[in-house]
């Protein structure tokens, strides 16, 4: 997740400043969508979205390590990787794997004994 929504802000990042229509930047697109990325608008939503995307990748590395140092925390961090999986998910973040990956995790955690 952390990888998914790093690398989807600099692509981002690439095609903005190589000019790709309809990207924003210095793109050929003039009205419409065009004026809106251009004023910031598909910046502020890949930010958000890679910023969802890593922080739900934190706690799930966060909360995996915490499961492994402390097992009888498992309930609550369970719940937390749960939770940034479902999170993950709606964001988009790391091709789906990732998010599948920390709902896997998550209810593993919570009904480990």
């Amino acid at each position: 997740m952390i990888i998914g929504g790093t690398l989807g802000l600099s692509m981002f990042a690439v095609w903005s400043q190589a000019g790709m229509p309809g990207w924003g930047g210095g793109g050929m697109m003039s009205g419409g969508w065009g004026m809106m990325m251009s004023g910031g608008f598909m910046w502020a939503a890949v930010g958000t979205m890679a910023a969802i995307s890593v922080g739900a990748g934190t706690v799930s590395i966060l909360g995996g390590y915490s499961i492994y140092k402390r097992p009888e925390s498992s309930g609550a961090w369970g719940v937390a990787i749960l939770i940034s999986g479902i999170v993950g998910l709606v964001g988009m973040s790391g091709f789906f794997i990732g998010p599948i990956l920390g709902i896997i995790g998550g209810i593993l955690a919570l009904t480990k004994k």
